[in-house]
């Protein structure tokens, strides 16, 4: 609680309240407000170049890949079987098995990350003792920043872990 300048009070508690003039108050919202101006500018400024890079690289694909859409067509890309650009007897690019196995992976990782997270959070928020709660609380909310391949490559032991050490 901020007061004016002239007045000195207590709160509740008995403990004495910091008095802080208006200029000094003026000056620090100013700054504040300052300060939150420039980073929501910058965060945008830096969201719309990760937005046009990705516009950029649909525009290389769609270029790119513009002439042998046009000659396979695209039903036959997206549910050809076979993969064989530089096949002797004629060139096939048949999508659908990439299709499916991104799909087959993707669900197979719900299927044991979903019920894992749900139940993990379950146990921390409802059963585990407080001290166990506080333990695992800041690992639990820090593991989904770092992707499976650092968790894979820290668990093995390889060199490459001593620079993620700091992380």
């Amino acid at each position: 609680m901020i007061m004016p300048a002239a007045s000195k009070h207590t709160s509740k508690k008995g403990t004495r309240l910091k008095t802080v003039s208006k200029t000094t108050l003026t000056r620090k919202s100013f700054n504040t407000n300052v300060l939150d101006f420039l980073m929501e500018k910058l965060f945008f400024l830096f969201g719309m170049i990760a937005i046009f890079v990705l516009g950029l690289i649909l525009f290389f694909l769609f270029r790119e890949g513009s002439g042998a859409l046009r000659e396979v067509g695209i039903m036959e890309f997206l549910t050809g079987t076979r993969w064989y650009p530089s096949s002797p007897q004629g060139a096939s690019y048949g999508a659908l098995p990439f299709i499916l196995s991104s799909l087959f992976v993707t669900t197979g990782a719900m299927i044991i990350a979903i019920p894992w997270g749900v139940l993990t959070a379950l146990y921390i928020a409802e059963i585990a003792p407080k001290r166990l709660k506080e333990l695992l609380k800041p690992g639990n909310r820090n593991h989904c920043h770092f992707p499976v391949s650092y968790t894979r490559i820290h668990r093995t032991g390889h060199p490459i872990t001593h620079h993620c050490e700091s992380l």
